[in-house]
């Protein structure tokens, strides 16, 4: 029998078909040999990230005890300060009263009294030798009285106790203490100018 010569264009398409198998083939190997590659890649970025989240919430924790204690010992620290305050007051209110005795010395002052400074007394009562008691209890305390005399002003209920300023508040004071604390304390410096003047009312009795 005569062999059949298949055409020449027969012999390039089952070559072109070969080739074609070939290139799949070797496409395949490839994909194949990075698939383990791109998964080892993705399990090492999730790791990362998974450890990153853990770091950052550790982080955050830490903050927020720190915040926490912070604001703790501010606590504490108010606290403790309030505590000094009204401490303060507590021991500071007592030596702010207007009865608090005064040392005579030379030279008057808001905190001293001044013997050298002289008394006058007023009697506003119809009360005989009651004005000349309470000289003699001055004068017994070292006290120059330089007057006594009525008082325009008649049947006082309370005394009152005159002085120019304040720089004659300790002497004043010193005054009312030495005739038993009674009156009050008035600036005025209209009466009897620099000098000390009582005028006796009824609880001078």
């Amino acid at each position: 029998m005569t062999a059949t010569k298949l055409p020449d264009y027969a012999h390039h398409s089952a070559a072109e078909d070969e080739n074609r198998r070939g290139a799949h083939r070797s496409r395949t190997r490839t994909v194949s040999a990075v698939l383990p590659v791109i998964a080892g890649v993705a399990v090492v970025l999730l790791s990362i990230g998974a450890l990153s989240v853990v770091i950052g919430n550790h982080r955050s924790g830490a903050g927020d005890s720190s915040t926490s204690g912070h604001a703790l010992t501010e606590d504490n620290s108010t606290g403790s300060n309030s505590t000094e305050e009204s401490s303060t007051d507590a021991t500071a209110k007592p030596t702010a009263s207007a009865d608090t005795d005064e040392t005579p010395a030379s030279n008057g002052s808001a905190a001293t009294a001044d013997t050298s400074v002289e008394v006058v007394i007023l009697n506003s009562l119809s009360v005989n030798g009651l004005a000349g008691r309470y000289r003699s209890k001055l004068e017994d305390k070292g006290w120059t009285i330089s007057l006594v005399d009525d008082a325009k002003s008649r049947n006082l209920s309370v005394s009152k106790i005159y002085y120019e300023d304040a720089d004659m508040l300790g002497t004043a004071r010193a005054v009312r203490k030495t005739i038993g604390g009674i009156g009050e304390l008035t600036e005025n410096a209209t009466v009897y100018p620099g000098r000390v003047t009582v005028v006796l009312g009824q609880d001078a009795q």
